[in-house]
């Protein structure tokens, strides 16, 4: 390598060591990285995932006005690598600045900035909030029209809805690069059948009602709850501690690319990863998807904004590749995207947060993103890009600030709002009643032929029973047929037999043996005779005694049928319930006698107890009475003195 090889050619990494200039990292030209390449079967260590997503039509003609925009520097620098000399390379350092327009590094990083905004949506170019009212009355629809990453957060959000797998409630934190941004996601999810909490100042809607405890509801509304937050409130642990201490969040997804998941308020969230994954969504071929192939140097201590700068040979390397790689996009099935990626009704990403593995849908699309290029190849791919997908006549900027910029970009979308509204007129103006006039003919070309074939079909059904007659007719008049042939045979055969009788000459011999024979024939028949009139009366001695033997039989069948009659109803009786329960029933038959004749003796016992105890009680009582008046005569006597008469009873 010559020297002034050696002077056109970019620093090499070792300038930008931590030895070197402050610089904490390296910039690896020539060794691009992918983050995506994740196991297939089980998440990294940090459980941080990427989720391949789609840029929407409307964001991929921003990007196109964007680049197109730039399209004069872009072109410039590139050409500029060529013409370069070694003395200009010495002096790359300097900036170059323009009295009333932005330098060359600041007009990079203006679009750097500027794509990345439209990867997260297209609405945070707009400098000032956008009014809540604005924000509510837009339809769902609308919104995830204008951002990939907003239709594959709706989707995983209906999917979580729907879903009966998480009785004790699914919590999920929602992590946004701005507060402008998380308005757009909770304009998103307003209306729908969930819970969520916004911990930024700017807030859509303010609910003063408490979140219920999901694990304690028995039927909550919903099992879904959400928690908004920036990622600066994250990195600042913004997060109250009620919600911090009682939340074990289910998953984190992170519109933010560059979320840093080794801060401690992340790790304090996620004491186990695994059971916490972060999920990003990023769409592919854009310049987020860009990005992640190389690797960010740390951002240096000078601000002089110079071309020298790490991060903008970082930006500038990006943009390039964007500009190569982006025409992949239309090759993309963009129907059948998230079924082929998530599954219907996203049951791939739920058995992810299930089982902790994921199948890296991402990785297919890394692996077509083309990281080393030419420059004739970038030029191409800059003119075919500018000429084709830009309509309206703008032109590149050129030299220009921030407020020409902004100017120009307005009045672009405007002119794009105009060329679709004039597409929509044209289509509801010409397009469509022609399309209506046409289908209308159309249809009515098939009532005449409906109406043709119904006729039809009438004579085909009249004309096919009238064949089926005939075919009836036809099988029963081929039958009689070969009836009548059999028997006009049979009678030709008899004919023909016959006239060879006739023609056949009969001599005395023949005569003899005949007589013969018609004699023995006779002779048999008498015998045979003979012995069926024995047959006929043996026949008959049987027959009478097979009548008088069946009668018989019959009368005794009928005897052994009542006997088997009488011993079944005699089984039944004494196997029957009755038998069974005789002896019992005979127990308590008994036992209930005998308490009878025990009550009667006890109350006959306890009448003459009574009886007696009163008969007793008399005597005693008339016994005292007399001894009680024996002893008020004299006192010189004792008249005291008991009666020895017998007591009468």
């Amino acid at each position: 390598m010559n020297l002034m090889d050696m002077l056109s050619a970019d620093p090499p990494s070792s300038l930008y060591s931590p030895q070197m200039n402050g610089v904490d990292t390296a910039y690896e030209d020539s060794k691009p990285r992918d983050p995506f390449a994740v196991s297939d079967e089980v998440l990294p260590d940090n459980a941080v995932c990427y989720l391949p997503t789609l840029l929407t039509r409307f964001q991929q003609s921003v990007v196109d006005l964007l680049l197109h925009l730039f399209s004069s520097e872009l072109l410039n620098e590139v050409k500029s690598k060529r013409l370069r000399t070694s003395i200009d390379s010495l002096l790359e350092s300097a900036p170059t600045t323009k009295e009333n327009g932005l330098n060359t590094y600041e007009k990079i990083s203006l679009l750097y900035e500027q794509l990345m905004k439209v990867n997260c949506n297209p609405s945070l170019l707009v400098d000032h909030f956008i009014p809540k009212k604005i924000l509510l009355v837009e339809t769902n629809e609308r919104q995830t029209n204008l951002s990939g990453k907003s239709q594959l957060f709706n989707r995983i959000v209906d999917s979580l809805i729907d879903t009966k797998r998480y009785p004790e409630g699914f919590y999920m934190l929602v992590v946004a690069g701005s507060v402008k941004e998380l308005e757009l996601i909770e304009g998103l999810i307003l209306g729908k059948r969930l819970y969520y909490e916004n911990y930024s100042s700017a807030k859509l809607y303010d609910d003063k009602r408490p979140i219920p405890n999901l694990k304690a509801a028995i039927n909550p509304e919903s099992k879904l709850c959400l928690n908004l937050i920036t990622s600066q409130q994250l990195y600042n642990n913004y997060l109250s501690a009620s919600s911090t201490k009682s939340v074990d969040y289910n998953m984190i997804f992170s519109f933010d690319a560059e979320l840093d998941v080794d801060i401690p308020s992340i790790q304090i969230l996620r004491p186990n990863p695994q059971e916490c994954p972060i999920f990003i969504p990023v769409p592919i071929y854009s310049i987020e998807h860009i990005a992640q192939q190389f690797p960010k140097p740390t951002s240096s201590l000078n601000f002089s904004n110079d071309t020298s700068d790490p991060m903008y040979k970082h930006k500038l390397k990006v943009i390039k590749a964007l500009v190569v790689n982006k025409f992949h996009v239309r090759e993309i099935d963009g129907a059948n995207f998230f079924v082929d990626n998530y599954g219907s009704k996203m049951e791939k990403f739920k058995s992810w947060l299930e089982k902790s593995t994921v199948e890296n849908p991402i990785k297919k699309y890394t692996e077509k993103v083309a990281l080393t290029f030419t420059d004739d190849k970038l030029i191409k791919k800059l003119n075919i890009c500018f000429t084709e997908s830009i309509n309206g006549g703008f032109d590149s900027l050129g030299d220009f600030d921030y407020k020409s910029y902004r100017s120009q970009i307005a009045e672009a979308l405007h002119g794009k709002l105009f060329q679709i509204e004039e597409t929509i007129a044209e289509l509801n103006n010409n397009v469509i009643p022609e399309k209506r006039k046409y289908e209308s003919s159309r249809q009515s070309h098939y009532d005449d032929d409906e109406d043709l074939i119904s006729s039809g079909y009438r004579k085909l059904r009249k004309l096919s029973d009238e064949a089926t007659v005939q075919e009836k007719t036809l099988c029963r008049i081929e039958s009689d047929l070969v009836k009548v042939e059999e028997i006009q045979t049979e009678k030709q055969r008899r004919l023909d037999k016959l006239k060879e009788h006739t023609d056949h000459v009969h001599t005395e011999e023949d005569l003899q043996k005949q007589k013969a024979s018609l004699e023995e024939l006779h002779q048999e028949l008498a015998k045979m005779t003979e012995e069926f009139d024995k047959l006929n009366q043996e026949c008959e001695t049987l027959r009478s005694s097979y009548q008088m033997s069946s009668a018989t039989a019959v009368q005794l069948s009928s005897m052994l049928a009542q006997l088997k009659e009488k011993d079944s109803e005699l089984n039944k009786k004494v196997n029957g319930q009755g038998l069974t329960s005789l002896p019992a029933l005979m127990k308590k038959d008994a036992l209930l006698n005998y308490e009878s004749q025990l009550n009667r003796i006890q109350k006959e016992n306890q009448f003459m107890s009574g009886l007696f105890n009163e008969k007793i009680d008399k005597l005693y009582k008339e016994r005292q009475v007399v001894m009680e008046t024996s002893n008020s005569g004299s006192s010189s006597r004792p008249s005291n003195r008991v009666s020895r008469s017998s007591t009468p009873l």
